[in-house]
């Protein structure tokens, strides 16, 4: 086993090519309620299901909380990727924005495993910290507190809980970004905390850009510029939470890495990724606000499907 690595990811790496390429659809079912399909798959023998939901930003922070396991991709976002989400953050401020999927593995109640998405998911966390201590900053400790509860809150057993958990940045993510007050642990800085150091300080410095043009407005009374500020920033963090991806779930972590570890890396025909990105988006589209057209090729997996559609 590989450092960093859990048993079921070595295991999956070791048999990938032992798995057969067919992935047959064996059942489908929709919710005429909520956005969310379900697909029964067999690999090998092996039955999974595969549930995928149309969801905001902030129906998913509220509900769950994600493990972001040591041996996943450490956060690596730069400055371009920072600014670009940014800019259709505020393009797409009026809109329910799509910005892709999320793959999670069930840990147990409200708790998941993240396999893909983390570095979208890390970055709204950093985006939504900045507004909180914005909001604090000008005296609003109900607003900020209020956000905050996205970022950590209470578990069932009454303990604060990181909506976010992550392994590999412990303790600076959670000390110097997520906590609402002042670190009490020291981390050490390696390249991973330096990306998550510039995230913050990328994002601090959009967010006091646009509170600043608040300042330097003569037609804004002096009175009315911290109302102003506040309403700037409760504005960003609705654009924030409005985002709507995604989220694909699958039972367990075995799963997870049999399909997103072994299949991903076949190189299957983009026909077939096609497929199952529009069959996904096209029952996902008439319940939900998603709008496939911008989904740019984003479904996580690669395969090859044979759809069968049962009545309810």
């Amino acid at each position: 086993m590989g450092k960093g690595e859990s048993p079921c990811q070595t295991r999956f790496m070791q048999q990938r090519r032992m798995v057969p390429t067919t992935i047959v659809t064996i059942g489908f079912a929709e919710n005429l309620f909520v956005p969310r399909i379900v697909i029964l798959i067999k690999i090998s023998g092996k039955y999974m299901k595969i549930e995928s939901e149309d969801i905001d930003v902030e129906s998913l922070l509220v509900s769950s909380y994600f493990h972001v396991p040591r041996f996943q991709r450490p956060y690596s976002w730069d400055d371009e990727n920072l600014i670009d989400f940014w800019n259709d953050l505020i393009t797409n401020k009026d809109d329910d924005y799509f910005i892709g999927s999320m793959v999670v593995y069930k840990i147990a109640k409200q708790q998941y495993g993240v396999v893909d998405g983390q570095q979208r998911l890390t970055s709204i966390t950093i985006l939504l910290c900045v507004i909180r201590n914005e909001m604090e900053a000008l005296g609003r400790n109900d607003l900020a507190l209020g956000l905050h509860q996205l970022i950590e809150r209470k578990n069932r057993e009454n303990k604060d809980e990181y909506v976010i958990k992550t392994e590999s940045s412990f303790p600076y993510f959670q000390e110097h970004i997520q906590k609402f007050g002042h670190p009490e642990l020291e981390a050490e800085i390696h390249s991973e905390e330096l990306n998550l150091k510039n995230a913050f300080k990328i994002f601090s410095s959009l967010v006091a850009d646009a509170l600043g043009a608040i300042d330097l407005d003569t037609t804004i009374s002096v009175d009315m510029k911290i109302e102003n500020k506040v309403n700037k920033l409760s504005e960003l963090r609705a654009s924030v939470l409005n985002l709507n991806l995604i989220l694909v779930t699958l039972d367990n972590e075995d799963d997870a890495y049999l399909i997103f570890e072994t299949l991903n890396t076949r190189g299957k025909d983009l026909a077939l990724a096609d497929l199952v990105k529009n069959h996904f988006t096209k029952n996902l589209k008439s319940k939900g606000s998603v709008d496939a057209a911008k989904l740019k090729g984003s479904m996580p997996f690669p395969v090859e499907i044979d759809f069968r559609r049962h009545a309810a």
